[in-house]
């Protein structure tokens, strides 16, 4: 079996990992992302952002300040293996055919939680 070669972002990330001497519990939970996340990463399954790289040298010292700021402004959300999967499949599909599956999932959605409020 072929070994997996890491981008340049993945060995990066792993370089930080290492210099923290942290669990991966804890870079996790300093980066406000999950264990699976940083599993990941380090895997090279999911690309670290530049943004998350960035994050990890604030948080380690290594970088400016003010990019953290940045950071805890944003809406960034760090996807599990299946929601990343799904995101690639809607985004293979043409906007008509996306918009299509949209409607009736989020009805399927609100009813999934109206009954869950009832439970």
């Amino acid at each position: 079996m072929k070994a997996l070669r890491l981008d340049r972002r993945t060995q990066q990330f792993n370089a930080l990992v290492k210099s923290s001497g942290w669990s991966q519990a804890e870079v996790a939970r300093q980066l406000k992302v999950t264990p699976g996340a940083v599993s990941q990463f380090r895997s090279g399954k999911i690309r670290p952002r530049g943004l998350t790289l960035r994050m990890f040298k604030i948080v380690l010292g290594k970088d400016n300040p003010a990019v953290l700021k940045a950071y805890e402004n944003t809406n960034a959300v760090v996807l599990d293996s299946w929601e990343h999967e799904l995101v690639k499949a809607l985004r293979s599909l043409p906007e008509k055919h996306r918009q299509q599956l949209l409607k009736p999932l989020k009805e399927l959605i609100g009813a999934l939680q109206l009954a869950g409020r009832a439970a």
